[in-house]
């Protein structure tokens, strides 16, 4: 077992920890000591959190290779350079004392970019003289370009500088052609040349172009796709180069990963090959930069990280946990020895998980879908299904283990996934008995056949399936006939009280009542069934001695709708 194997994410997460501190950031910085060598990303995520004059006189400690991946890194919203974002580095050179540095981004395609996403620029004829019709552009020193901004952009006199030193650097005839030449190209020919030098250089060092991210963090299309690929999957490692194998996370995007890797470690543990672990070292890094590029949390600061990887690292359990389950049950001999990350990675790992979450939000999106619910109703469904719902889109997703008491687990695993499935099913299944109750309830509601005066523990508004369901259940196990004729909604105080004493106190007499009761209107075919009548109750019921209470005090009890007759 290789030693070096079992550390690989912990030693990860070490670096990044090291790296990462503001404090040993800021103190080389001020020593001066040469930062050429230090990982790209944690240097990125720490300078931006910087005073820019601190940035500014620390730009010479990095290579020109870091501070273009600086640029990159910051400049762009997926495919479109980003002229708003350019505040922080055009304060940063300005201030920049190193004319040889501020002029690599003067001459920079992405200056040039700058220019022509935030100013409008004309050339400029002094014997015919054309001005714009307000106070807000500046002309070049020799009179012959014009530049245009908005009224309120706050760096004007900045780069007003920058165009000076252009000229103070190639003379008036060499800066007055290279600012022509930015006019006279279009922007979006620029901007997708540049785009590919960015897209390759990030690649080099294990960062991911959005596009490259989302097909990277694709998908399987179905659950036998995904079994395909396990049972044809063959190994291979690719080669990298020694830049591309020097560099780190920020630690905000790893946090969730502390002390909860023993499983993945444990396996990693299986490779003897340096080469695979580089290889997987570097796999790991290019999982993480993807995840937090397609929701551009690297810019969006620590708290989008930490959500970034939480959500990374649960698919990548979920993913791990059914691999292990799928080759266990399909007899597959050949990983036991060699180890599961001798053949995937951790890319194909995450998708893998990644694709049996989306599968279960899809049976979810297109069971609502069907039966008319959404964001504006689907309120309607109560707390217990409304809770579920909620939890399978959460980030990460999460089994409400406990109805009751609301224990939440993720779903990391397979066990927790068949548990979700469970859950799934059971919503569902519920979902056309919930839109039959949706529509009568609204059509009494429209008709006025329904009020806020009739219930002594609801408003209209609040009715949902659930109180319904209950009433319409304790009104049968009460005996109450339900032949669609009484037009009865709801059950009197005394009612509640003769089912607590008679129904709920009595476990055998409530499992009873909710077999006749399913069976009676079609439920019984809903998967767990039983365990949603039995979580209703508790989550409404428990806890009240419904015997002992006043009246008034029926006003706080939830579940089924009280009439305001108390005395029938």
């Amino acid at each position: 077992m290789s030693k070096n194997g079992s550390n690989l994410i912990t030693n990860i997460l070490k670096e990044a920890e090291s790296y990462t501190s503001f404090d040993i950031i800021e103190s080389y910085i001020e020593a001066g000591q040469d930062l050429s060598n230090l990982p790209v990303q944690p240097l990125y995520v720490a300078i931006k959190s910087l005073p820019t004059e601190t940035v500014a006189n620390a730009l010479e400690k990095f290579s020109p290779k870091q501070r273009q991946v600086f640029l990159d890194l910051d400049l762009w919203r997926k495919d479109d350079i980003d002229p708003d974002s350019f505040s922080f580095w055009i304060d940063v050179y300005s201030k920049c004392t190193d004319d040889t540095i501020k002029s690599e981004f003067l001459n920079s395609a992405e200056f040039s970019l700058f220019l022509k996403g935030r100013m409008s620029m004309w050339t400029f004829d002094v014997e015919d003289p054309e001005y714009p019709d307000h106070d807000y552009y500046f002309l070049t020193e020799d009179n012959l370009l014009l530049f245009e901004f908005e009224e309120d952009y706050p760096y004007i006199p900045e780069v007003r500088q920058f165009i000076a030193d252009l000229y103070t650097e190639h003379g008036v005839e060499g800066a007055y052609q290279f600012l022509f030449k930015v006019i006279a190209e279009g922007f979006l020919s620029m901007q997708e040349e540049e785009y590919r030098f960015k897209k390759h250089r990030l690649n080099d060092l294990g960062f991911v172009d959005y596009y490259d991210a989302l097909e990277l963090c694709n998908p399987f299309p179905s659950l036998s796709h995904i079994n395909l690929f396990l049972n044809k999957k063959e190994s291979t490692t690719p080669e990298l180069d020694l830049e591309s194998r020097n560099q780190c996370l920020d630690k905000n995007a790893l946090i969730a990963f502390k002390d909860q890797v023993d499983d993945l470690s444990e396996e990693i543990a299986k490779i003897d090959s340096k080469e695979r672990l580089s290889y997987l070292q570097f796999n790991f890094t290019r999982l993480i930069n993807s995840s937090l590029t397609i929701e551009d949390a690297l810019k969006d600061g620590a708290l989008a990280m930490t959500r970034i990887g939480k959500k990374t690292l649960n698919n990548l359990q979920l993913g791990f946990s059914y691999l292990r389950e799928f080759t266990k049950t399909e007899g597959i001999e050949k990983f036991n020895e060699q180890g599961l990350f001798n053949s995937f990675d951790f890319v194909e790992v995450f998708n893998i998980g990644h694709s049996l979450i989306l599968f279960e939000q899809k049976r979810v999106k297109k069971a609502l879908a069907s039966t008319d619910f959404n964001s504006e109703n689907e309120t309607f469904l109560g707390e217990v299904l409304g809770n579920i719902l909620d939890e399978i889109f959460s980030e990460p997703p999460m089994f409400i283990s406990n109805k009751v008491d609301n224990k939440k687990v993720n779903v990391n695993s397979f066990e927790n996934l068949l548990s979700v499935q469970g859950d799934i099913s059971l919503m569902v299944g519920l979902l056309p008995f919930a839109k039959g109750f949706f529509t009568t309830f609204k059509e009494l509601e429209n008709s006025g056949k329904i009020m806020d005066d009739y219930y002594l523990n609801f408003g209209v508004s609040d009715i949902d399936f659930e109180a319904l369901l209950l009433s319409t259940f304790i009104n049968f196990a009460n005996g109450v006939v339900l032949d669609g004729e009484s037009g009865k909604i709801g059950l009197s105080v005394t009612e509640l009280k003769n089912f607590s004493k008679n129904v709920m106190a009595s476990p055998l007499e409530l499992t009873t009542k909710i077999d006749e009761f399913t069976s009676s209107f079609g439920l019984n075919q809903v998967h767990q069934i039983n365990e949603y009548f039995k979580a209703l109750i508790t989550y409404h019921l428990s806890g009240y001695d419904i015997n002992n209470l006043s009246d008034e005090e029926f006003r706080h009890v939830g579940g089924p709708l009280l009439l305001n007759n108390r005395d029938n």
